[in-house]
């Protein structure tokens, strides 16, 4: 399931596959380029909800048509 309270500022590139009006505005790096990417978080639980996750960084080749994902867990108490 996604935590509907992250978004970011880049968009998600599956949601685009499936939704053609969804934002995607990815960065493209070159190798050893570095980049930023706001991630917003707008909790929408009740008071003292733990929220757990992970958030998906993903790749994407346009030579080779794939790409990779790094998971990163984050956590988060609704205050």
């Amino acid at each position: 399931m996604l935590d509907p309270a992250l978004s970011a500022d880049t968009g998600d590139a599956w949601a685009f596959s499936v939704d053609p009006t969804a934002t995607y505005s990815p960065l493209t790096l070159a190798p050893g380029d570095t980049g930023t990417s706001t991630l917003t978080i707008t909790p929408n639980a009740p008071r003292g909800t733990v929220m757990r996750g992970f958030i998906g960084v993903d790749t994407f080749k346009l030579l080779t048509d794939s790409g990779d994902e790094v998971a990163i867990p984050y956590a988060y108490r609704v205050g």
